[in-house]
């Protein structure tokens, strides 16, 4: 998978049938816990095929929190199963958006192989 980061937008771009990224979140830390996903933008999981991303957030002792959209999308279209996993929890806010094929969000470990 490659991740490219704009202003407003970040785009990972998963290139195999399943994918495994481990993120290190520098974002600001609020009541809630540490900001994942930023109020007004946009992550978007995109492929020509079908997927599943494991979104590992590693290195954090906070709560990962979502305040923007996250969307998937196969060949354009809401697809794909993408999750989340912070084992210190995860907390979805006001004005968050999942726009994707399927969700998973837990803080329970995840096995995978690499």
């Amino acid at each position: 998978a490659s991740v490219n980061q704009g202003t407003n937008t970040t785009t990972v771009t998963i290139t195999a049938p399943q994918a495994v990224i481990n993120w290190n979140p520098n974002g600001q830390l609020t009541a809630d816990g540490r900001v994942f996903v930023r109020p007004n933008t946009t992550t978007t999981f995109t492929s020509t095929q079908n997927f599943a991303v494991l979104n590992n957030i590693v290195s954090t002792a906070n709560p990962s929190v979502f305040l923007g959209t996250v969307e998937s999308l196969v060949n354009g279209q809401v697809g794909g199963s993408v999750y989340f996993y912070n084992g210190n929890g995860l907390v979805v806010g006001t004005g968050a958006t999942f726009n994707v094929g399927s969700l998973g969000l837990t803080t329970i470990p995840i096995g995978y192989n690499t």
